[in-house]
């Protein structure tokens, strides 16, 4: 993770074992070893700590101060504000870790802090927290713990800049002690201009009795094997917190209850959730909500272990409904996220559809979601339960076995208006696999024709599958589009099943099928961006043939008339919205949105080759041309639709 010591003996390669961190020091089951360090003297940092120090001479008082920190962006750490203590933060992580913020100082002061780390052999890039810390005189930070996801991953270093001696009379100088148990507390020497690693999973405090300002540099650091991403803020951008997290933008309303629970109350729900539990894992089930209310793990692994520790997913809907399990928890935002993971859980895995647009990389976007170990595929890529299959759906009745198996995998949530279509869709996966799955967290299927189905098809999936569906589309220029999807159905290479759903028009010219396909268009008066999108869906969408493909070869293009009749349907953050140009440019940058979107972490999708692509001789220049004039009118309104990224300028 780090280099060897350099030529003074400074050095991280004697540092704290972070699985010692797992839990803190006074929650182990057994004492710790005698010989069990607390702290660990990394080395002299004299020079670089110099350096810094003078920095900071050269621009107090202001430097401290907001008016001071303009060019900066100034974060809240709510207790040590409350104790007076000021700070100059340069990067900061949220308690769950999932993301680093670098400040816009982190840069500015880079030439004094990146020769610390580059002494210890720390990349800038494991620092998750780095602050200037100024400590009054005459106040005591009392003993705690550090809770938290990043506490248990990091490494905490402190660099005292201005401290006094250390070692004498503790009735005069800054005193810092540490120990695995509150009464077990031993002084640590932190000298100024030295490196000192710190277990702050372990009870320490500090206490200032010298007669002016502490200030230390301190850092926290990670293995290189856990990367965390990065992400720089810039200066005045707003930025938003609650005592665990981080929002770049103002975070919706956590839905507090009108008042807080009673002691009574309290004991109450406290003892009903635990009789829900089975004797053996009340213990853990306390741990795990112990840890869960300090932010050190997420929500989604909670409801895992509570699922493992309830006998019953009856008994997980009254831990949810009648204990009230997210009312226990102090932290709004985490009674927030806990509520929404024990209602995600109740409906079964969130769905995703890529729903759209045909021949503009729908295959290769799906078969890199469904590389993530959280996601089921459905059986078949395209099922086409919306559209083509539809009628046949609402005449099918499940048998008592697929409805029971549908049953266990999701309790149709009240929001639903067609919950028998919802437990039917969900036999498009394979529910058994699913069982055996595990923590399986996310399934989807991807249907690109879905999209030309107009409002008809996403009012049926908004009666089945409601909120808990997440909508991807992928768009292409729509002449490049047109032509793919011709290549696609002339080409007479495939399985029988492959050929009919294609819909193959082998023997019959681009040319004629964009002729045939025009006519209809401007018969629904469809080349004017501005049709009546009720009378271009009646006459145009529903009047597509179902069954195959190989039609609409120029009505598929028209993405802004069958985007707006979606967005009757489902409001706009139910949607990702992608282009296929950008998104080809940096696959696993984009991918990570595209996980975040759906409800997952981000993974490195590991094969990245497009899918179901081909090769062929280029379109006429005259036919591009006719086509780029066709469409320049809507693409128009595609980005006035979508914003100016989705320009497709001819």
């Amino acid at each position: 993770a780090a280099r060897g010591a350099d030529a003074r003996g400074v050095s991280v390669a004697r540092r704290i074992d972070l699985r010692l961190k797992t839990v803190p020091t006074d929650q182990r089951p057994e004492a710790p070893p005698a010989d069990e360090a607390f702290w660990v003297h990394y080395g002299d940092l004299a020079p670089e700590a110099g350096a810094l120090l003078d920095r900071l001479r050269a621009e107090e008082p202001a430097v401290w101060t907001e008016e001071g920190q303009e060019t900066n962006i100034r974060l809240r750490r709510a207790f040590h504000d409350s104790l007076g203590v000021r700070q100059i933060i340069f990067v900061f992580c949220d308690d769950l870790i999932r993301q680093a913020y670098e400040l816009p100082w982190w840069d500015t002061w880079a030439p004094q802090l990146r020769p610390i780390f580059q002494t210890l052999g720390i990349s800038p890039n494991q620092v998750v927290r780095c602050l200037l810390a100024e400590l009054p005189n005459g106040v005591t930070i009392p003993v705690h713990h550090d809770t938290g996801k990043w506490s248990l991953h990091s490494h905490r270093v402190h660099v005292p800049l201005i401290t006094s001696e250390q070692g004498g009379d503790e009735s005069s100088q800054v005193v810092f002690k540490v120990g695995p148990t509150a009464d077990a507390l031993e002084r640590a020497q932190f000298p100024a201009g030295h490196a000192i690693e710190l277990n702050n999973r372990a009870k320490h405090f500090v206490q200032n009795n010298w007669d002016r300002p502490r200030v230390h540099l301190i850092f926290d650091w990670v293995e290189t094997t856990f990367e965390v991403p990065r992400l720089k803020l810039r200066a005045g951008q707003d930025v938003f917190q609650t005592r665990r997290a981080i929002f770049l933008n103002e975070p919706a309303d956590f839905g507090a209850p009108d008042r807080p629970l009673t002691k009574p109350e309290r004991v109450e729900r406290s003892k009903l959730a635990l009789s829900l539990v089975r004797a053996d894992a009340a213990e853990e089930f306390k741990a795990l909500t112990r840890r869960f209310a300090d932010g050190e793990l997420e929500a989604d692994d909670y409801v895992d272990s509570i699922c493992k520790a309830v006998e019953s997913k009856e008994n997980i809907a009254k831990m949810f409904r009648e204990a009230e399990l997210p009312l226990l928890i102090a932290d709004v935002e985490r009674q927030a996220a806990l509520r929404a993971a024990m209602e995600a859980y109740l409906a079964g895995p969130r769905l995703f559809a890529v729903v759209g647009a045909m021949k503009c990389g729908t295959t290769s976007l799906f078969e890199y979601i469904v590389q993530h170990p959280a996601v089921m595929r459905s059986r078949q890529k395209e099922p086409h339960f919306f559209d083509w299959a539809w009628n046949k759906v609402q005449k099918w009745k499940l048998p008592g076995a697929s409805l029971e198996a549908s049953q266990a995998v999701c309790t149709p949530p009240r929001e639903v208006d067609n919950p028998d279509a919802l437990l039917k869709f969900w036999q498009v996966f394979d529910l058994d696999e699913l069982a055996r799955a595990g923590k399986v967290r996310v399934a989807g299927e991807a249907t690109p024709s879905y999209l030309l189905g107009g409002r008809a098809v996403a009012e049926r999936m908004r009666a089945a599958l409601g909120s808990n569906l997440r909508l991807l589309i992928i768009l292409r220029d729509p002449v490049k589009r047109a032509y793919s999807h011709y290549q696609m159905t002339a080409d007479t290479n495939g399985t029988k099943e492959q050929l009919a759903r294609r819909g193959t028009v082998a023997g019959r010219s681009f040319e004629s099928l964009i002729d045939e396909d025009l006519a209809a268009l401007r018969t629904v008066g469809a080349e004017d961006p501005d049709v009546d999108l009720e009378t271009f869906e009646r006459e145009y969408l529903n009047k597509t043939p179902m069954g195959n493909g190989s039609h609409s070869y120029v009505g598929r293009g028209l993405y802004a008339l069958q985007i707006r009749q979606w967005l009757k349907v489902f409001p706009r953050e139910q949607f990702l919205f992608l282009k296929l140009e950008d998104f080809s440019r940096d696959i696993q940058g984009n991918m990570r949105n595209v996980f975040s979107f759906i409800g997952l972490d981000a993974i490195r999708v590991p094969d990245i080759a497009p899918k179901n692509a081909r090769e062929y001789e280029p379109i006429s220049a005259d036919l591009e041309a006719r086509l780029k004039a066709f469409y320049a009118p809507h693409n128009k309104r595609l980005a006035e639709l979508l914003g100016p990224e989705f320009a497709y300028e001819y």
